[in-house]
C-alpha cells in the first residue's frame, strides 16, 4: 500500500484523504504479475475519486527472478512509457486517427520497474470473458480487427521511420523472450505440459480420429516448447517483422458489454509484457487457436484472415504507408506457423478445467514450474475418469482443424 501512496502522492497536487486498496474481481489471472484496484479520495468531496487499476511484481521470489530474467515487468514498463506515446502522436498527426490507440488498449498513467498504474477499464463496463468458454465468431472479429489495428499503426510507424532506426531507438522489443531457449524453464511447462496431458488422455480414453492425433503429439513429446521456439526466430516467414504481442489469447483481451443484449462488442489488448518482433501471423494463429471455436477456425480461418488483411491495409495507406506482403503471404505464414497455437489450444481441449486446482502460482511458495507440472498432472488424473472422454474428443476436433488450416483448407459450415 505504501508504494500506491507515494505515486498517488506524488502525481497529486490535491490534498488525499484515503487510499483505498482491493482485489479485482475477474476471470482473468495474474501469472506474471499482482493486480489490486486502488481508490484515492480526496479531502474535498467535489472532486471525485481517481480509479486506478495497478500491476506489481510477483510475491513469489523464485518467480519473480525468472520474470526479472525473461524482462517481462520491464517489456511492459518500456512498452508504455517509450514506445507507445510515439505510435500514438504518429497516428493522431493522421486525420481521423485521434485517440485511435486509446480504443486499442488503457491508459497508462505510471511505469516503473515494479509498478505500472493502469485506468480502470472495468469502470467502462470492460472485463475478461470466462477463458473455458472460446470465442464465437462475432468476438473473434472483433479481436482480429484490433490486431489490425495495433498491427496496422506499428507497420506504418516502422515504415515511417525505417527498421533499423525503430531498432535501435527501442531495443527492448529485443530483450530476451519467453519464446527462446533462454526461458525453457520457465515457459516450457506451458507447451509440454499440455502435450504430455494429451498423449494421456488419447491414450486411456481413445476416441475415433484418436490414434492419428496421438502420433502426432508423440512426436512433440519433452521437445514440443523447443519446436515453438523455432516458429519464432526472426526471418524465418514470408511477411515483415512488427512488434506482436506473442501472447495473445482469451485472458489477454478484455470486453464491453452492450448494455441491452449483454453481447461482447468493443475490446481491448492488455499484458503488454511478452512483445517481441515477429511476422503479424504469429499473433493471429496464436489467438485464434487458442481463443476461438475449432468450428470458427475450420470454417472462416481464410475469411478472418483477410478481414484483418483489408483492415491492416486500409489503416497503412490513412498513414501513409503501403502493405508491402500480399494476402497470400499472410495466409502462408499462418499454415506455417499454426503448430504453437496448436499446442496452446490444449488449453482449450482439457487445461483450463484442470486449472481450477491451480492457484496463485505467483505469490505462492515454492518453484510455480514445479507446481504447475505437479498440480497439472494431479489435476488431470482427478478429471479423467468423469471427464476424459470428452476431452479426448475435443482433443481431436482440433487436432482436426489444426490439419485442415496446415493443408490450406476452409471448411463450409
Amino acid at each position: 500500500i505504501s508504494s500506491y501512496r507515494w505515486w498517488v502522492l506524488k502525481s497529486s497536487n490535491d490534498v488525499i484523504k484515503d487510499v483505498i486498496v482491493k482485489s479485482p474481481e475477474h476471470t482473468g489471472d495474474q501469472f506474471a504479475s499482482q493486480c489490486k484496484l486502488v481508490t484515492v479520495t480526496f479531502v474535498d468531496d467535489s472532486i471525485p475519486p481517481i480509479e486506478l487499476f495497478v500491476k506489481l511484481t510477483v510475491n513469489n521470489p523464485i518467480y519473480a527472478s525468472q520474470i526479472k530474467d525473461m524482462m517481462m515487468f520491464e517489456k511492459e514498463v518500456r512498452f508504455f512509457n517509450q514506445l507507445l506515446p510515439d505510435l500514438k502522436d504518429f497516428a493522431e498527426s493522421h486525420p481521423g486517427y485521434d485517440r485511435f490507440l486509446d480504443r486499442i488498449m488503457p491508459k497508462c498513467y505510471f511505469a516503473s520497474d515494479n509498478l505500472i498504474v493502469f485506468e480502470n477499464v472495468a469502470l467502462k463496463g470492460y472485463s475478461i470473458l470466462d477463458k473455458k468458454f472460446p470465442h464465437d465468431l462475432d468476438v473473434v472479429k472483433q479481436v482480429v480487427k484490433n490486431l489490425a489495428q495495433l498491427h496496422g499503426v506499428l507497420l506504418a510507424y516502422i515504415q515511417h521511420i525505417g527498421l533499423e532506426v525503430f531498432e535501435k531507438k527501442y531495443k527492448f522489443v529485443e530483450f530476451v523472450s519467453i519464446w527462446s531457449e533462454e526461458s525453457a524453464n520457465f515457459n516450457g511447462p506451458w507447451v509440454d505440459t499440455p502435450i504430455s496431458g494429451a498423449i494421456k488422455i488419447l491414450t486411456e480414453k481413445p476416441t475415433p480420429g484418436s490414434e492419428k492425433a496421438l502420433e502426432h503429439f508423440r512426436k512433440y513429446e519433452n521437445v514440443g516448447f523447443a519446436n515453438t521456439v523455432q516458429l519464432y526466430k526472426r526471418g524465418n516467414q514470408k511477411c515483415p517483422d512488427v512488434v506482436i504481442h506473442s501472447d495473445c489469447w482469451n485472458g489477454n483481451i478484455m470486453f464491453q458489454r452492450n448494455p441491452e443484449t449483454q453481447k461482447p462488442e468493443n475490446s481491448m489488448i492488455i499484458d503488454m509484457q511478452t512483445v517481441i518482433y515477429g511476422t503479424p501471423a504469429m499473433d493471429l494463429q496464436h489467438y485464434l487457436f487458442v481463443g476461438a471455436e475449432p468450428k470458427v477456425i475450420q470454417s472462416n480461418w481464410k475469411k478472418l484472415i483477410k478481414l484483418y488483411y483489408d483492415d491492416l491495409t486500409n489503416i497503412m495507406e490513412n498513414l501513409g504507408q503501403k502493405v508491402t506482403f500480399s494476402l497470400e503471404d499472410l495466409e502462408s505464414d499462418v499454415q506455417d506457423k499454426c503448430l504453437g497455437g496448436f499446442f496452446f489450444s490444449m488449453f482449450n481441449a482439457y487445461a483450463f478445467e484442470a486449472f481450477d486446482d491451480i492457484g496463485d502460482m505467483g505469490n505462492q511458495e515454492g518453484d510455480p514450474s514445479a507446481q504447475f507440472i505437479i498440480q497439472m498432472k494431479k489435476s488431470l488424473d482427478k478429471l479423467m475418469e468423469a471427464r476424459g472422454q470428452v476431452f479426448s474428443e475435443r482433443i481431436v476436433r482440433i487436432f482436426e482443424v489444426f490439419q485442415d488450416v496446415k493443408a490450406g483448407i476452409e471448411r463450409p459450415e
